[in-house]
């Protein structure tokens, strides 16, 4: 059975749902740090990467500061919901009229990264600028359970 085609367990489904709220804080913090951060953006990279560019060029041309992008589209989004890896873009934007935007690629995926981290998620990325940053469901279960049981030990205390 392909990867992309089965359900999600209850547990990977309630994985996925806690993983939401915590992507909701960690992109928050992006934006707050000056990047342009979006989810379930569009169809596809290309489409959103084109507009976050329009977007950038618009933000610098009113004298507003961005430090790069990080996004996931509506189909990273569909094959996340079914249980799947979430696959997040990122990096410095570059445009026709004002060249490079932001900070360098490997700056930006440290930032998303140490975002995610902060919030309980547990990100995979080898700091190859050209490989997207994997957030996987299933590991996430592992994360949940950990912190009911930190939370039980913590109550009997």
């Amino acid at each position: 059975m392909s990867r992309y085609n089965r359900r999600p367990s209850y547990t990977v489904s309630r994985a996925v749902e806690d993983m939401k709220v915590r992507l909701n804080r960690a992109f928050a913090a992006l934006r707050r740090q000056g990047l342009i951060a979006r989810q379930n953006y569009l169809c596809c990279s290309s489409c959103a990467g084109y507009s976050i560019t329009e977007d950038a060029v618009k933000r610098v041309g009113k004298g507003k500061k961005v430090n790069g992008c990080v996004f996931y589209h509506r189909q990273d989004t569909e094959r996340f919901l079914e249980g799947n890896t979430l696959l997040l873009a990122y990096g410095q934007l570059d445009s026709t009229e004002l060249g490079a935007i932001g900070l360098t690629t490997e700056q930006v995926g440290a930032l998303v990264v140490a975002a995610l981290e902060a919030e309980g998620l547990e990100p995979h990325w080898n700091g190859d600028p050209n490989a997207r940053i994997e957030l996987d469901p299933e590991e996430h279960v592992i994360t949940m359970c950990l912190e009911r049981d930190r939370a039980r030990q913590a109550s009997a205390a």
